[in-house]
Order: C-alpha cells, then sequence, then structure tokens
C-alpha cells in the first residue's frame, strides 16, 4: 500500500510539474511571438520580381537588399517592399554577377556581394555605383571556393564564409591615403639640391623613401595622418620635421631648406646585387606585386634606402617598350603596378644608398620570368540537345547533351537541379570536356526517375576554367523529361493538410493506350472525387488531389483510398487527411 500511495503521489507531482512547465513556456513564449506584417514579390525577371532571391540584408534606414541567384541582380527596396533601384547582370566584369549569394551592409551604406561562382566579393555604395571588388579562385589568402556568406561589424571589418576551403576569412578597410610631396634646397642660395633621400615613417612602423629630382621635388604616397619626414644628403646636416599630418586623397606640402655642414658621408654607389624579382600577384589579377631581396651592398654607412625599378612588356613575343621605370623608394622590398590584359611583365631591380646613389648598372639584378595577365572570361560554354531530338524531353535510359567551348578549357563546375531546387547528385550523370573543348553530359533518366521520382523539369548549370583561371558560366534551357522509375502507381505527400493548401501527388505510368479512372473513396466506400477519367495514351502522368469533394468542399480528418484502374492494371493506396 506504501508503495502505491507513493506512485501515486510521485505521479501527482509530475502532473502537476508538467503543468507549471507549460504555463512558464507559454509566458516565456509569448515574448518572442512575431507577427508577419507585409510581403512582395512573385517569379519573374520584373522589378520587385524574384528569380530565386537567396541573399537579404538592411541598411539604417530600413531599406532592403536582395540578392537573386537566377537573374544575377541585386534590387533594392523601401522596408514596405517598394521598388527603388536595381543592378547587375550576367557575367564576371565590373558590376556583373555570376550567382550572387549572401549580402551586408556597412556602417555608410555600402553593400557588400558575395559572388559566389566569381569567387570574389563586390562592393557598391547604396545606389548600385561599384567601388572595388577581391577575390580569385583557390585556397590562399583572399582567395575563395565557393563563398556563400557575409557580414561586417561595428568597425567595417568584412567576414566571408569560404564555404569550399571550411573557414572564415576577415579583411579589414585599407588604409586611408594622400600625397607628400615638396621642396629640397639650399638655405644659403635658395638651389634645389638633387638626390636628397627623403624618409617617411609613421606609428604603424610604416617606412617609406625617395629621392629628390634634379629641380629639388619629391612626391610620395603615405597612409594619412601623423607622421615623421626626414631629410639627409651628402654635405649637409639632416634635418627632422615631427607632426606632419596627411590629409587624405589630398597633397601635404612639405619644403626643407637644408644647412651646408661637414658631416661626412659616403657617397659610394652600392655594390649589392638584388636578387631577380618575383611576382607574387596572379594572371587572373589587373595589379602584380614584384618583390625582392637586397645583395650585400658595400655601403655600410648609409645603409640601402630604396630602390630602382625597372618593369618592361611583351606581347606577343614583341616588346612593347618600358611599362614602369622609377625610384619605388620602399625600403620593405617589393612594390604593386598596374597591369594590362594579355601583356607579359618582366622585372629587374637595382639598390640606391642612402644618399640617393644609384648603384652602377653592373649591380642590376636578372630580368624576372615573365607573367602574363590574363582576364578575359573563356567563350561561354553551350548545351544542346541531341541533333536526332526535337523536343525538350528525356526519354527512357540515358541521353547524352553535348556542348561547346574553347580549346584547353577544364570543367570547375557542373550543376543539375530540377523545378523543386534539388540538386542532383553525381552519380546521375556524367559531364567531361575533351581538350578541344567539346562538352559531354550523360543523364540516367532511370537513375533520375528513381531519384527525384517528383521531377519533370532540370536544368544545367556549366562553369569552365581557362588556363589563366578565369571563369564563365552558362545555363541549358529547361528540359522537361519523361522516364519509368519501375512503379506503375505511386502516392507523394499521402498524409497532409489541405487547410494549409497542401496535396497529395499522384504519379502513374501507362504500358498502353487505356481508359484511365482514377477516384477517391473514404474509408466506407463512399465516392468523395473523381480525379481522372479518360482515355490516355503510353506514357508517365501527374495528378494532385486537394482534399476537397466533388462539390468543392475540404474532407474531414480521415483515411481515404485512392484507386486506380487502367486496362488490366487495378491498385488502391490509403492516403490520410488530417486538419
Amino acid at each position: 500500500m506504501n508503495i502505491q500511495r507513493q506512485i501515486k503521489r510521485l505521479l501527482l507531482f509530475m502532473l502537476i510539474a508538467q503543468g507549471l512547465w507549460a504555463g512558464m513556456q507559454r509566458d516565456l513564449w509569448a515574448e518572442e511571438t512575431y507577427f508577419m506584417q507585409t510581403k512582395w514579390g512573385n517569379n519573374g525577371s520584373g522589378d520587385g520580381q524574384f528569380n530565386y532571391p537567396y541573399g537579404v540584408a538592411v541598411d539604417s534606414s530600413g531599406n532592403v537588399f536582395v540578392a537573386e541567384y537566377n537573374s544575377h541582380r541585386i534590387q533594392k527596396f523601401t522596408a514596405d517592399g517598394t521598388f527603388i533601384t536595381k543592378w547587375g547582370s550576367p557575367g564576371s566584369g565590373i558590376g556583373q554577377f555570376n550567382d550572387p549569394r549572401g549580402l551586408s551592409v556597412d556602417s555608410s551604406g555600402n553593400v557588400f556581394v558575395v559572388d559566389q561562382s566569381n569567387r570574389c566579393i563586390q562592393k557598391f555604395t547604396a545606389d548600385g555605383t561599384f567601388i572595388t571588388k577581391w577575390g580569385s579562385p583557390g585556397s590562399g589568402d583572399e582567395q575563395f571556393r565557393n563563398p556563400l556568406g557575409v557580414a561586417v561589424d561595428s568597425s567595417d571589418n568584412v567576414f566571408v564564409v569560404d564555404y569550399g576551403n571550411h573557414r572564415i576569412q576577415k579583411f579589414n578597410k585599407s588604409y586611408p591615403s594622400g600625397w607628400l610631396s615638396g621642396k629640397v634646397t639650399n638655405s644659403a642660395d635658395n638651389k634645389a639640391i638633387n638626390r636628397a633621400m627623403v624618409e617617411v615613417s609613421n606609428n604603424e612602423a610604416m617606412r617609406f623613401s625617395t629621392t629628390t629630382g634634379t629641380n629639388g621635388n619629391y612626391c610620395l604616397f603615405v597612409p594619412a595622418g601623423n607622421c615623421t619626414v626626414r631629410v639627409t644628403t651628402s654635405g649637409y646636416s639632416s634635418t627632422e620635421t615631427i607632426g606632419v599630418v596627411i590629409t587624405e586623397n589630398a597633397t601635404t606640402t612639405v619644403n626643407f631648406s637644408l644647412v651646408a655642414g661637414t658631416i661626412t658621408v659616403d657617397t659610394t654607389p652600392p655594390t649589392g646585387k638584388p636578387s631577380v624579382p618575383t611576382a607574387t600577384g596572379n594572371p587572373l589579377s589587373t595589379t602584380l606585386t614584384f618583390s625582392w631581396n637586397k645583395g650585400a651592398a658595400d655601403d655600410a654607412e648609409a645603409g640601402i634606402g630604396g630602390y630602382r625599378l625597372q618593369v618592361k612588356g611583351d606581347k606577343g613575343g614583341t616588346v612593347i617598350g618600358t611599362i614602369f621605370d622609377g625610384n619605388v623608394g620602399n625600403i620593405l622590398a617589393y612594390t604593386t603596378i598596374n597591369a594590362t590584359n594579355s601583356l607579359t611583365y618582366s622585372a629587374r631591380v637595382k639598390a640606391i644608398n642612402g644618399c640617393g646613389l644609384e648603384a652602377m648598372d653592373d649591380y642590376w639584378s636578372g630580368w624576372s620570368d615573365g607573367i602574363t595577365v590574363d582576364t578575359t572570361p573563356p567563350q561561354p560554354p553551350t548545351i544542346d540537345l541531341p541533333a536526332e531530338t526535337k523536343e525538350t524531353k528525356v526519354k527512357s535510359g540515358e541521353i547524352t547533351l553535348t556542348g561547346k567551348t574553347e580549346p584547353e578549357a577544364t570543367l570547375s563546375e557542373i550543376i543539375i537541379r530540377d523545378q523543386s531546387e534539388n540538386i542532383l547528385s553525381k552519380e546521375i550523370y556524367t559531364a567531361t570536356i575533351d581538350p578541344q573543348g567539346s562538352i559531354s553530359v550523360t543523364i540516367d533518366s532511370g537513375k533520375l526517375a528513381r531519384n527525384y521520382p517528383l521531377s519533370s523539369q532540370i536544368i544545367i548549370k556549366i562553369t569552365i576554367k581557362d588556363n589563366a583561371g578565369n571563369l564563365t558560366t552558362s545555363y541549358s534551357s529547361w528540359i522537361s523529361f519523361s522516364a519509368s522509375s519501375g512503379e506503375r502507381f505511386m502516392l507523394y505527400n499521402n498524409l497532409f493538410d489541405p487547410t494549409k493548401n497542401e496535396k497529395v501527388i499522384i504519379k502513374y505510368e501507362l504500358t498502353e493506350n487505356t481508359e484511365v479512372s482514377i477516384v477517391i473513396y473514404d474509408f466506407r466506400g463512399n465516392l468523395i472525387k473523381t480525379l481522372v477519367d479518360t482515355y490516355q495514351g503510353i506514357g508517365i502522368y501527374t495528378k494532385t488531389w486537394d482534399g476537397r469533394n466533388d462539390s468543392g468542399e475540404i474532407v474531414s480528418s480521415g483515411i481515404y483510398l485512392v484507386q486506380i484502374k487502367a486496362g488490366g492494371f487495378k491498385e488502391i493506396k490509403k492516403i490520410a487527411v488530417v486538419e
């Protein structure tokens, strides 16, 4: 008896506790209830319509930005869905997109877009004016493999989901910069001083240097903010100015008047030969960075203060001239130049000592290997139906779709999806590109029907890559198909709620031309709905039932029977209606 009382008390306690917890949950949930306020958009490519929208972001004014995966564009709306503007088109150029995905907005209202298949991030003003972009295919720093998401914090640091490389990359804004210029003269006669060394340093431990020309002028592009400028040259006392403020996107002028002195400075040109420069950019970039190591120069007193860099270009084996020739004035031993598509670049370098004297020509480094810039996307691939097939309908068995792109291109990615956005597994198809650029995509329609029984249309997206790494993407037209899965009568979603606009899907295959009847009965055998009562030919058909009877009324919850009769074939299956 005591045990029974204890069990009853325990059960009573559990019921009370459960009731209290349910009440607490209701109270908690009530604080987190959301209600829909408005909605907008429908399928299409017009203003305010969407073709597979993917990413969304909101700025501080409540404006809404939407990235469209299939239309390759960004649309901007007010908070209530009123269309404002749009930008973007298919491609890999500036302001073009190839499957835009994630979006984010910074503190200034600028919009960052993940351009997935172009493997880059693009930045725009709030009205769609292009600002900058970065990224390229690969797994190195500032490279991406299927980037998907982007976020910007309150300090405007940019975080990118590098999905294919299984990592997050963080980027910060580049330093604001400005120009520092001026003139160095003799205080006694105000004459220009040639080859004076001008050095700039700041609190970030960044140092920049250059030498004056024959007119005594100098000019440097340096980070904005406070810095120290120091001038030295043979036969004059060095001078230093602290607290110079460089204004962003402007020119700050600082002139120097040097006093002749008795300081002895070694004016022997440096004799060290720097290493051959190497290009650390890549052929897809419009800028190339050359770097090198300094040689062991016999210039211990003045040291190495900078370098003279020469860059030459050729096209098709013909040298077109010197692209760059100047004192880069960078003791970190690297510099970046603007590059032009289709040119091949080579570079050499020699040292400049602390007095601004260049090494003799015997101390040039050797010329670097050439690097060719290629930013031209390859020929867009085409996907065509076989010549003997006049309709876009895949029959049972295998079918091979053919296409064409430029020779030596390789397959970067192929995605086949159906009308429900299911991405087909790779066991359904094979794809190849031969060295001549011929594309072949073979689809096993039988496997397609068995693995994706509700698929009725497919579209093929194919991305190819040229030798330089440029990408281009094309889409096939929608391809309708009718393929046998081996089942003659199948139901899908046979547990459904018609009050929520859910439907049961009936798929059936006819192996002969015959009269077909598909009807719905309740569990007592009463006729509820006649779905099909007609003569049909050989083929595969799909029919839906929305849970309504022949009078258009939604039926009550319960078990119902679906009966098919087709020639000598008859079968009954159960479905459940729940409300």
